[in-house]
């Protein structure tokens, strides 16, 4: 999965002037925190998660900005998966045991998401926006509850979980915003 800066410049060349609910619904997905939770509700767990994800798509009203934003969050995360994650895996020589890769590679993907951060005035100001919305006042996702909901928006939207650093090496700041331009493509041509 990729940060929580790249859903959200995803979102922001998807739908800029969407509601901020639009905004949190694509970056409330990552609150779970068990990567075995994390795996069903983002559909991983299925033997074809893209026809399960058209499933949903085809029961997401495109004016739910809530809703949409969920679903937006689901369809990069299946192509970050697909082309990103598989790139950094075939680069160890195939997917390693989890323990030689998942750390290293959160790393790399925050790195890649506090360089967006800093580099782009809009992610700093909607991450603002984002932890002033009431999240009681959202629909609620599945195996996420409020508390996780606040603390997650918290944790990641603060200035100060971004420090600034160099850009990833694995995630550098052209893939980002190649994958950014490819993502918004193929949503805007998946969603019809």
């Amino acid at each position: 999965m990729p940060s929580l800066s790249i859903h959200l410049k995803v979102a922001q060349a998807f739908g800029n002037a969407r509601s901020t609910a639009f905004f949190v619904g694509t970056v409330l997905p990552d609150a779970i925190s068990d990567w075995r939770v994390k795996d069903v509700t983002h559909l991983r767990d299925r033997p074809d998660r893209e026809a399960a994800l058209r499933a949903i798509a085809k029961k997401t009203d495109p004016k739910d900005d809530f809703a949409e934003g969920v679903l937006i969050h689901l369809f990069t995360d299946l192509l970050w998966d697909r082309e990103c994650l598989q790139a950094y895996w075939d680069a160890m020589g195939g997917r390693p045991p989890d323990s030689a890769w998942v750390k290293p590679y959160r790393r790399e993907i925050h790195l890649a998401g506090a360089w967006l951060y800093h580099r782009d005035r809009w992610l700093r100001q909607i991450c603002r926006k984002i932890r002033r919305t009431r999240l009681s006042k959202l629909p609620t996702l599945q195996s996420i509850t409020l508390a996780d909901a606040k603390a997650y928006i918290k944790r990641n939207t603060n200035p100060a979980s971004q420090p600034i650093g160099p850009p990833s090496a694995a995630f550098p700041p052209e893939t980002v915003d190649t994958f950014i331009e490819e993502t918004v493509k193929a949503y805007r041509h998946w969603r019809g």
